[in-house]
């Protein structure tokens, strides 16, 4: 049956209560561990026991939730390739943070390479076989393109491209990952979330849908 427009607006106000409360260190955990498995299987077909992270230019805090916690399978040695500057300078702080809390600190041991030339010198260099970035959305689709080329799987944060010319190039990425079987996997912790996902399944609902549009309408 139809549900009532008022009925509709108390269940969409508690959808929003109950994200906003949401425990968001609980999701990115569950999300991070996740992804590690995933990468982990990758790694392991391109001949690699272990993940190695490798972080670039991170000019956005994601870079750093990613290494809020440990994960079995990823090797403890994150390799930092990155211009100098307040951004890195953020990231290294968080990091020494989360290593040096009382409550389950993480144990990451952090090699920092700070040069112009970082994005060439992790793909020379290529300590690692994951690449995360969370930064300035305009490069990132550059980023992401070399990382593939060079064999480096890719954990990127969202959007991973804002522009038609940066789709294309995604296009490209996707293509040559596959060649190279490696995965490009994007950071979207919302997409486990119980609310969330309730919420696309109501709003999938064609007779749902209408009461939605006339009650943002209001």
């Amino acid at each position: 049956m139809l549900f009532s427009v008022d009925h509709n607006e108390n269940l969409m106000e508690q959808i929003t209560l109950n994200k906003k409360s949401n425990n968001f260190n609980f999701v990115m955990k569950k999300f991070a561990i996740l992804v590690s498995i995933i990468l982990f299987i990758s790694c392991q077909k391109n001949n690699s026991k272990t993940v190695k992270f490798m972080t670039l230019d991170p000019g956005h805090f994601h870079a750093a939730l990613t290494l809020k916690t440990m994960y079995d399978g990823v090797d403890p040695s994150i390799n930092v390739f990155a211009p100098k500057g307040p951004e890195v300078k953020d990231f290294l702080s968080k990091i020494s943070a989360y290593n040096s809390r009382i409550e389950d600190p993480t144990d990451w041991e952090v090699n920092v390479n700070l040069s112009d030339n970082f994005l060439k010198d992790m793909v020379s260099k290529k300590p690692g076989n994951v690449m995360i970035v969370a930064g300035k959305n305009s490069k990132k689709i550059d980023y992401v393109l070399a990382a593939v080329k060079a064999g480096l799987n890719v954990y990127a944060d969202k959007p991973l491209v804002i522009n038609p010319e940066g789709f294309i190039k995604l296009e490209e990425a996707f293509r040559i990952a596959k060649e190279n079987n490696v995965l490009i996997y994007d950071i979207m912790t919302e997409r486990f979330e119980v609310t969330t996902g309730l919420q696309k399944i109501f709003s999938m609902s064609s007779r749902n849908l209408r009461v939605i549009n006339r009650w943002n309408r209001r």
